[in-house]
């Protein structure tokens, strides 16, 4: 890496390489925690009734779009700032190693009543 520690003092961004996987002693430092508060439009639903006349074949129609994870607002630099790749250890809350994100769905039809 290039801005990697060379040396003494507090000159860099990023800590000195190893060979070893115990990166930070195995500790959490600043430099891997961050910021993942966040808003999120869950779920949303439109839908219009249609006015039926009485002389109709129908008796109700309806049209309707609906959509999941629609939009999230967040500085955080993961995929999902939701995500808890380490959710069966309560040792380690929080930590993301790159989990798949929930899943953006969309879905519209018609509901009609005869």
């Amino acid at each position: 890496f290039d801005g990697r520690w060379t040396g003494e003092g507090p000159s860099n961004k990023y800590p000195r390489p190893t060979s070893s996987g115990l990166s930070f002693r195995q500790r959490f430092s600043d430099f891997i925690v961050e910021d993942a508060s966040f808003i999120r439009l869950r779920t949303a639903t439109l839908s219009y009734q249609f006015n039926i006349s009485k002389k109709s074949f129908f008796k109700t129609a309806r049209l309707f779009a609906s959509g999941i994870n629609l939009l999230t607002v967040t500085k955080y630099s993961g995929y999902d700032p939701e995500i808890n790749a380490k959710g069966e250890s309560s040792l380690t809350p929080g930590v993301d190693f790159g989990s798949i994100p929930q899943v953006r769905s969309f879905s519209a039809g018609v509901n009609v009543g005869f």
